[in-house]
């Protein structure tokens, strides 16, 4: 007890002595606060308890924000996925059914309608107008209808075969772009499931004997590529660049898209100008029902390139590519599960391969989410960024 008394008094003595030495109370302890820097040393040695508890409310945060942000994500995606496959359909009626075969002013329709729907929604006031120079969204207009040229050109020169293997070079382009223009890098295990995933789109889509074994058509599937790939990033990093989301950058280009197809049109497919014959734009039938399908098309490629903008604001042009594998799958799979279609083991194979690939991918884009950003107070005390 003697002992006990005198160190404590001692300690008494000392932070009085401390105090008064520097001039100020407001660091004076009374002796039940003594005990203060016991109990949080106690815990310091089970220091995994506290610790513990920290990290599952970080944990929980980082939940919450994950499903925040992944909200967004999966309806544009999804609404993506679900337009895309359906103005394939669309497309398809139009141009087969009714022998409108006249690609670039197909997509000149789309633009059009994709231009005034959203100055339509800007004057519904769904989204606020933001302008910038012509000159920093030009590029992404330009990416885009070379994006659409080039790729009709690839079907035209090229098999179906290696046109489907061009599109999958559009990934690893992607990525390089990212890294040299951007310094963006891709994890290892993101790299794999891409590899994966690459490796089974090519099993399944391509057989062996599907090569182009013409130059122009080579150059053409190279150069489709290319925009394909600037097109994506362009989508995306303008947003972040310009300080504009999905819907004000789409705003912004739509127009500019617009009138450089109405420039190719004449280039690229007979309009038939002065004598407008069958076979030609002009000389077309549009019959009510082939009107309605246009429009149908059209609208949906609102759907389509309003929904590509949004999905790559708030994800990537990486993941945005990665998830438009999924697109193919589904319609091979489609192939054999409606039509028919013959599943030999390769395809099988390829298929199986692409989804763990898609699924390898999606659950790294997950688990690597960052979490709330953090900064320092005065008193060096670490707080978190809402």
């Amino acid at each position: 007890m003697t002992v006990q008394t005198a160190t404590r008094e001692e300690a008494l003595a000392l932070i009085k002595r401390s105090a008064s030495s520097t001039g100020t109370r407001d660091d004076l302890h009374t002796p039940g606060s003594l005990r203060l820097p016991i109990s949080n040393s106690t815990p310091m040695s089970g220091s995994a308890g506290v610790q513990q508890s920290g990290d599952s409310t970080g944990k929980a945060a980082l939940t919450s924000s994950n499903i925040k942000h992944l909200l967004p994500a999966i309806l544009y995606g999804l609404l993506n996925l679900s337009s895309v496959v359906t103005i394939v359909v669309a497309n398809k009626v139009v141009m087969s059914t009714y022998e409108f075969s006249f690609a670039v002013c197909l997509t000149w329709f789309h633009s059009i309608v994709t231009a005034v729907g959203m100055y339509a929604m800007a004057a519904a006031g769904m989204f606020t107008v933001k302008k910038v120079p012509w000159t920093k969204s030009a590029p992404v207009a330009c990416a885009y209808v070379g994006f659409v040229v080039f790729n009709n050109l690839s079907i035209q020169f090229n098999t179906v075969g290696f046109y489907q293997i061009s599109k999958i070079l559009i990934t690893p382009v992607v990525v390089v772009i990212e890294y040299f223009a951007y310094g963006k890098t891709v994890s290892r295990q993101k790299l794999m499931a891409i590899a994966l995933l690459m490796f089974g789109i090519t099993v399944a889509t391509a057989s062996d004997t599907q090569v182009s074994s013409n130059p122009m058509g080579l150059l053409v599937a190279t150069a489709a590529v290319l925009a394909s790939a600037l097109y994506q990033v362009w989508t995306g990093s303008k947003q972040k660049e310009l300080g504009l989301n999905g819907n004000q950058l789409l705003h912004q280009v739509a127009p500019t898209a617009v009138a450089l197809l109405a420039i190719l049109i004449p280039i690229l497919e007979p309009v038939g100008f002065n004598d407008p014959k069958p076979g030609t734009i002009l000389g077309f039938e549009y019959s009510n029902s082939a009107l309605a399908w246009i429009l149908f098309s059209s609208c949906l490629g609102l759907v389509v390139t309003l929904t590509t903008y949004l999905f790559i604001g708030v994800t990537s042009a990486l993941t945005y590519n990665v998830v438009g594998h999924l697109k193919t799958v589904f319609i091979v799979t489609s192939g054999v599960v409606f039509f028919g279609d013959v599943v030999s083991t390769k395809k099988l194979i390829g298929l199986v391969c692409a989804m763990a690939g898609i699924v390898w991918y999606t659950s790294q884009g997950v688990t690597a989410a960052p979490p709330p950003p953090v900064s320092s107070n005065s008193n060096g005390k670490v707080q978190q960024q809402a």
